[in-house]
């Protein structure tokens, strides 16, 4: 038998079992997984969405709108206009640091559970305009509530569920 004397697991900062995202289910099984498992050696990180060079947050949004044809560029749909989810998106390598100084902190000044999160709130709308303004491309947003409930397929989508349903939700007190 081998003795684990830190075990470091990696979650998001929206882990629910009740959210409508598969992924966001499976990070809050694996975060109560790891805690029974392993209750006094357990370290959870839980980080929003990271942004750096080849991520899927910032990519995922620039993407949606590039396939279109003429016609239709720039009109993309976007949740609710993006004027009701918000997004606390936090720099990768940031991150990787704090893990790297988490781990070398020793045992009995270290926490059990971290969240990392960007300093500023954004809506996806300014996200979105941000993107398009950095990639040269138009942004007109567009919010068909009915498309929502007719395309059952887009509401089961796991990206546009975590990138533009779900909206960030800190827990206050945690360091990080």
């Amino acid at each position: 038998k081998a003795v684990v004397s830190t075990q470091s697991t990696g979650s998001h900062i929206n882990a629910d079992y009740n959210s409508p995202s598969r992924y966001l289910k499976t990070k809050a099984l694996s975060e109560e997984v790891v805690l029974h498992e392993l209750p006094n050696s357990a370290i959870i990180v839980r980080a929003a969405d990271c942004f750096h060079a080849y991520d899927d947050f910032s990519h995922y949004l620039s993407r949606i709108n590039a396939r279109k044809r003429l016609i239709m560029k720039g009109r993309m749909h976007i949740y609710k206009n993006g004027e009701y989810t918000y997004k606390q998106p936090v720099y990768g390598p940031d991150v990787m640091r704090a893990i790297t100084s988490i781990i070398t902190t020793p045992d009995q000044d270290r926490e059990r559970l971290y969240q990392f999160i960007g300093p500023k709130v954004y809506s996806l709308h300014e996200l979105m305009q941000a993107i398009t303004d950095i990639t040269f491309r138009m942004y007109k947003p567009r919010s068909n509530p009915i498309r929502h409930l007719i395309e059952g397929e887009i509401i089961r989508n796991e990206n546009y569920l975590r990138y533009q349903v779900t909206s960030d939700t800190p827990v206050h007190g945690l360091p990080g």
